[in-house]
Order: structure tokens, then C-alpha cells, then sequence
């Protein structure tokens, strides 16, 4: 399932950031897509972090 980040990017946001980090690949993929040129003097770092659904959450207590 695709969710959508409650922090949207922008392109004034991505010209405005040194450094962007980045939960999984894909999401770096997308930026990397989407403001090729805006990127330019920006570090984009992947954290590789795997996207867990909020369901997986529920069974051991954990909150938003």
C-alpha cells in the first residue's frame, strides 16, 4: 500500500535544503526523479528504513 507523507516536498523546500534524508530508496528515487535539477547542490541520504503499516504496529502497543 502507498502512502503519502504528511510533509509534502516542494520544490522551494528541495532548493532550500543542504541535506535531505530519505526513509527508503524508493523515496530517493522519487526526488531524485521529480527535482533532478533542484538537487543539484543537495545531499540526499537514504536511511534505509523499511516502511512498517500502522497495523504491524497495533499488536505491541506502539502509538502515532
Amino acid at each position: 500500500m502507498l502512502r503519502r507523507s504528511r510533509i509534502k516536498s516542494g520544490m522551494t523546500k528541495v532548493e532550500w535544503a543542504d541535506v535531505i534524508f530519505v526513509m527508503e530508496r524508493a523515496h530517493r528515487a522519487r526526488l531524485q526523479r521529480r527535482f533532478r535539477a533542484q538537487l543539484k547542490r543537495a545531499r540526499v541520504i537514504c536511511l534505509d528504513i523499511p516502511d512498517v503499516p500502522d497495523s504491524a504496529c497495533g499488536a505491541s502497543g506502539m502509538t502515532r
